[in-house]
């Protein structure tokens, strides 16, 4: 791994093409005119593709037939503590496109860079005073490559406008962890894992979270952080329920219900509902590991994918009263899907972080790991006092009445 540093004023760096590796603490501290000095570690992280004695003992590959394939950061050498994200990018519901998308990198890994340069950001940070408690930590990004948020379990590829395509993403998960124990023993030796993920992946980061943890050897410290993962089951500014029949499409063709929680497929199968275990604000009452959930009550995903509301409230003059009162009444279906989550007492292993922020993916970008602020409380100090044991369930201010939240700012890798 190759590592390099330089030193300049946001400015500087902005105008001297090295913004790539500062793009973050740059844009943010040019959009409040400050000249920042920075100092920043930057890393050329390795592609590192599952072996294929792996692959062929698990079934877990790509759209595509590749293998599963992740970018590798190591701990400090005084650490045996790891961060596993699982990188986000929507899902596929039909047969064409899961076909279309196995000829793009999120459903191959041939199409993936050998290395990605990266300074890391928000809580994948590796800087100190960005991330003090976690900063020592090592890193792995999973690329995302299956389309269905882990849970494809199709036994055979199918022929796909002459193509093979394989719904394998089940075991995609199995396959990456046990090819990180032969690596570097992440399995067997880790003293403490957090698994996390940001949209599809925040929503695998839900639906997969206990089946990691029972990998892992018992004396760890495990918890898994879903940013943006939920969305509702919810119907859209025209009173359909899209996104929801789209989810149920996919999990068809997925053949994913296979992989979702069994208590939970109990809970709902009388009523032929088990579908709706592959919802977030359904599956994490059946959570038992740690969880720390981190949403915006107004996610600007959920406002395309669910509502459809087809403006952007943050533009004045921009949305229609029928549009503005979709996106406002969208944070109390959101505060009562975390009912459960957000009760004094109750779920003491699960904290909240829920925003007030029009954005999408929180935990990527440093302005608003250490800015967005709930009750006097920043997100990274929620999500440290969290893992540290202590019950934290903050629920943000009606929108746009937090005056913490960075908006329009690039992020790390999601």
């Amino acid at each position: 791994m190759e590592r390099c540093s330089f030193d300049c004023t946001a400015a500087d760096c902005f105008s001297t093409g090295k913004k790539n590796m500062v793009h973050t603490l740059i844009a943010s501290s040019i959009a409040l005119g400050f000249s920042m000095a920075l100092s920043v570690s930057c890393m050329m992280l390795p592609l590192h593709t599952v072996n294929e004695s792996i692959v062929n003992s698990t079934g877990g590959r790509c759209l595509d037939g590749s293998p599963p394939a992740y970018y590798l950061s190591m701990p400090s050498s005084n650490s045996s503590s790891w961060r596993i994200h699982l990188r986000g990018g929507g899902w596929c519901f039909t047969p064409e496109e899961c076909w279309q998308r196995s000829k793009t990198s999120l459903g191959s890994s041939v199409l993936l860079p050998m290395t990605i340069e990266d300074a890391h950001f928000g809580f994948m940070s590796t800087n100190r005073t960005v991330n003090p408690k976690l900063a020592d930590w090592g890193v792995v990004y999973v690329e995302y490559c299956d389309g269905s948020s882990y849970l494809s379990d199709v036994k055979e590829p199918v022929r796909l406008f002459g193509d093979l395509v394989y719904f394998r993403g089940h075991s995609i998960l199995k396959a990456v962890l046990l090819d990180l124990e032969e690596r570097v023993k992440l399995l067997s030796r880790s003293t403490h894992v957090i698994l996390s993920g940001t949209s599809a992946g925040g929503l695998a980061t839900y639906l997969h979270c206990d089946e990691v943890h029972r990998l892992l050897n018992s004396s760890c410290r495990f918890g898994c952080l879903a940013d943006a993962g939920i969305f509702l089951d919810h119907d859209d500014i025209n009173g359909s329920a899209t996104f929801r029949l789209n989810m149920r499409q996919g999990l068809g063709l997925w053949n994913g219900t296979a992989a979702l929680d069994s208590e939970c497929k109990e809970t709902h199968i009388h009523a032929e509902e088990v579908w709706k275990c592959a919802f977030a604000q359904y599956a994490l009452d059946f959570i038992s590991s740690d969880l720390f959930v981190l949403n915006s009550l107004y996610d600007a995903a959920s406002m395309s994918i669910v509502l459809h509301l087809g403006c952007n409230p943050s533009k004045t003059g921009d949305c229609s009263p029928k549009q503005m009162h979709a996106f406002l009444a969208y944070r109390q279906a959101m505060l009562s899907a975390l009912q459960t989550a957000l009760i004094p007492g109750l779920r003491k292993n699960t904290g909240v972080f829920a925003t007030a922020c029009y954005q999408h993916e929180e935990s990527c970008q440093n302005a608003d790991w250490t800015s967005i602020t709930i009750d006097s409380v920043t997100m990274r100090q929620a999500v440290e006092r969290w893992f540290d044991g202590d019950s934290v369930k903050l629920a943000d201010t009606t929108w746009p009445n937090d005056d913490t939240c960075v908006l329009n700012i690039t992020h790390g890798p999601c």
